[in-house]
């Protein structure tokens, strides 16, 4: 266990805080080589020190707590990178896969494409919303996060078999509540 990690599993604050003070410039200039917002590659060091700080009781750290540090950082970036590329194809996909024949047979008429795509979206998220817990949850790790089905029944604790259960009731809740739009 090296000085840093001795520190942080002592749970005092302060030298927690000098940790963070330490590390935090290193790990931003290193965040921004991934996140090109500032306030982004921020929010994502600092979101990796609370988890820290939460789990530092039965944390293991088995290199230096700077490489885990930096190994955490890339992770979150990534995973962040991944969620945005995710965020910018959800409009397309989930109309596709929702509104599927429904929507190109409203396209076709004369409506606005722009107010109803919004219309639509709007509609989309409501419903989504609507959606129980954890039925929500599990369609929003596999569509929004890109998730695969183990993926998730492993973060959950969870069997794949639920996840896809959960899947399909979300599916076809959402079309039938967007059924005629």
């Amino acid at each position: 266990m090296d000085r840093f990690e001795h520190i942080l599993k002592s749970g005092n604050i302060d030298n927690f805080t000098e940790i963070f003070s330490i590390f935090y410039p290193s790990l931003y200039t290193f965040s921004r080589k991934y996140i090109s917002d500032p306030d982004d590659a921020k929010d994502i060091i600092q979101n990796v020190f609370i988890n820290i700080w939460e789990k530092r009781e039965e944390l293991t750290i088995h290199t230096s707590l700077k490489s885990y540090l930096f190994k955490m950082v890339s992770n979150a970036c990534l995973n962040e990178i991944k969620r945005r590329n995710v965020r910018n194809n959800i409009e397309s996909n989930l109309k596709i896969e929702l509104l599927g024949e429904e929507n190109r047979r409203i396209e076709q008429e004369n409506y606005p494409s722009e107010l109803l795509d919004n219309e639509k979206l709007t509609k989309l998220k409501q419903a989504i919303e609507k959606l129980p817990d954890s039925c929500k949850e599990i369609f929003k790790m596999s569509r929004f996060l890109e998730m695969k089905n183990r993926e998730i029944a492993e973060e959950l604790n969870i069997s794949v078999r639920t996840v896809e259960t959960q899947i399909y009731r979300a599916l076809k809740t959402l079309r039938s509540n967007l059924t005629g739009f």
